[in-house]
C-alpha cells in the first residue's frame, strides 16, 4: 500500500517588466545596417520606442547624428551595407 499520494503541481511565475524610460541600449542608426560600430548608438528606451511618433526635435538629433557618422544627411535608407 502505498502511503504516499502525490499531486502534480502547476507553478508559474509571472514576470512583470516595467519599462523604464532612461535605461540605456544599444540601437542601430540605420535599421538596414549592420550592428557595426559605425552604425550603432546608445539610445534610450524612450527615444528608440518613439521611431513611429518622432518629434522634430527627435528628427534633428538623429540627423546631427547621421552626419557626423557617414559625412552626410543624405543617406538613403535602402542602401547595402
Amino acid at each position: 500500500m502505498n502511503l504516499f499520494l502525490f499531486q502534480p503541481v502547476i507553478i508559474q511565475i509571472i514576470k512583470v517588466f516595467k519599462r523604464i524610460m532612461t535605461n540605456i541600449s544599444t540601437d542601430r542608426i540605420l535599421s538596414t545596417g549592420g550592428y557595426s560600430p559605425e552604425n550603432l548608438i546608445f539610445t534610450t528606451w524612450k527615444y528608440n520606442n518613439a521611431k513611429n511618433n518622432i518629434t522634430p526635435n527627435m528628427a534633428q538629433a538623429f540627423l546631427k547624428i547621421v552626419k557626423e557618422r557617414y559625412g552626410t544627411e543624405d543617406i538613403e535608407w535602402e542602401k547595402n551595407f
